[in-house]
């Protein structure tokens, strides 16, 4: 679950598919989802309360501080990481067979592409890091709506505005 802010005193709940699907098992419940539920019935109760999101979201932030870094250090590494990891202990042609690797297994993930770049990239591996980010901004725009219009938006694109 995913806190995510939309527009101007706009946030909405990104809940994953598999939320749903766990509610049966509530002896599996992980300290990440045990703690996702927390913070999910403590905002909607503030919500329908008529509190503001912003302080809300301040304040979830100072009461589940620990838990939340607690959760956020939990984390397995991603495959960003294993790669950096790889790469100071094995080097780089170790480093960028995992890389390689990854690219393989998720050959529709921009990021996969991205981490391969970027590891070339630092290593003037020159046509690959060339060939990987064509790749990843290839996908990128494939992902991207096809009718977009970042006036109409509700993300906040100010960044943007003339």
């Amino acid at each position: 679950m995913k806190l995510v802010h939309v527009g101007q005193n706009e946030w909405m709940f990104e809940d994953d598919v598999s939320d749903k699907s766990a509610d049966n098992r509530s002896n599996a419940l992980g300290a990440g989802r045990a703690l996702n539920l927390k913070i999910k019935a403590f905002v909607d109760a503030e919500v329908k309360r008529g509190r503001d999101i912003n302080d809300i979201m301040n304040e979830v932030m100072t009461k589940f501080q620990h838990e939340i870094v607690q959760d956020f250090d939990e984390q397995p590494p991603t495959s960003f990481q294993v790669i950096q990891m790889t790469l100071e202990k094995e080097g780089y042609e170790v480093a960028r067979d995992i890389a390689q690797f990854l690219v393989l297994e998720n050959m529709n993930d921009p990021d996969a592409y991205f981490n391969l770049a970027f590891l070339c990239e630092q290593h003037d591996d020159s046509f690959l890091a060339l060939l990987s980010s064509r790749e990843c901004m290839r996908l990128y725009l494939e992902y991207f709506p096809k009718n977009f219009n970042w006036q109409k938006s509700k993300l906040p694109w100010g960044i943007m505005e003339k």
